[in-house]
């Protein structure tokens, strides 16, 4: 008899940032992004006596199985993390690692349950919602911010990317704000006449210029507000990330710039920074970001993804 085991494939995600991080004129951080193919998040469960975690990141796994079992149950599973995203790059690996475990123990166990639901109970969403709608749907997300105490961002908006754009994606050295020092970076935010002004030019920037441009696929004029979207709330996050952009990232957003790429950013804290491209150019791009990067870095060109995580259970 073949065993009951369950397969679950979730994409990691580009975090092109928060409109309104510092809670000025209406609901506060409201965040946007888009799923990506790669790199992937890999995990396995089949049934087992008791709740047993294995492979890599399997400490942090296990903190999410133990959630997972405490909120809904399902204790029977041993569960095995083939692949990861690196952690603290801007990738969103903790959310996708988080789902993923714990959708696999759920479909193990015939346990049906919304995403944001299951999110929710595990701790995630505190600011963004990008990477629950990601590992739900794929593709372009617009969550709508938190409107008070325990709400979870609602989904405002999914689109799919079109499948002639590229994103290059270049991870340098370094890590992103985490954890406990990323809540006290949200903390001290605040606004002011300053940050306030910045929150409307960034509403602006989304609704006017790069969610039309995107239903159009209008690939110049997506990248040209991007790019001044990230521009906008870098100077919103600049006295808590030592800059517009990660030190890390500026350095390689340097380098975006002077190639003339049709957008750029940096992705949520960074280091990883991503431009948007055409299929016919992307490769050519990389190679050109690869040898004027004077920094050990990975550079890889990949699409977006418009399915989300994939869940299939065989045996």
């Amino acid at each position: 008899m073949v065993a009951l085991r369950v397969w679950v494939s979730a994409p990691s995600r580009l975090h092109f940032g928060m409109v309104n991080p510092v809670g000025a004129n209406g609901r506060i951080y409201v965040s946007l992004g888009v799923g990506i193919e790669e790199p992937r998040t890999v995990v396995e469960a089949e049934l087992s006596d008791s709740l047993v975690v294995e492979g890599v990141q399997r400490r942090l796994a296990l903190r999410f199985a133990e959630r997972t079992a405490k909120a809904f149950g399902v204790y029977q599973a041993k569960v095995k993390v083939h692949s990861t995203a690196p952690r603290h790059v801007g990738l969103g690996s903790t959310t996708q690692l988080a789902l993923s475990v714990a959708y696999a123990m759920l479909t193990l166990n015939r346990v049906d349950e919304d995403v944001p639901v299951v999110s929710k109970a595990l701790g995630l969403g505190r600011q963004s919602g990008v990477g629950t709608y990601v590992f739900e749907r794929g593709g372009f997300v617009l969550d709508g911010g938190h409107g008070g105490r325990g709400s979870f961002p609602p989904l405002v908006l999914r689109a799919s990317v079109p499948d002639w754009w590229r994103f290059i994606v270049v991870i340098p050295m370094g890590r992103g704000v985490s954890g406990r020092a990323e809540q006290r970076a949200f903390e001290v935010l605040e606004p002011t006449p300053e940050s306030s002004k910045l929150v409307g030019q960034a509403s602006s920037i989304v609704l006017c210029k790069l969610l039309p441009a995107l239903v159009d696929e209008d690939l110049e004029g997506f990248g040209r507000a991007l790019t001044e979207l990230q521009e906008t709330v870098g100077s919103m996050f600049s006295g808590v990330q030592g800059g517009r952009y990660n030190p890390a990232s500026a350095r390689v957003i340097e380098v975006l710039k002077n190639l003339k790429v049709e957008g750029y950013g940096q992705s949520s804290w960074g280091p990883a920074v991503y431009a948007v491209t055409s299929d016919d150019k992307a490769e050519v791009l990389a190679g050109r970001i690869k040898k004027r990067l004077k920094m050990k870095s990975r550079v890889f060109v990949v699409k977006a993804d418009n399915q989300g995580a994939s869940i299939t259970m065989t045996g």
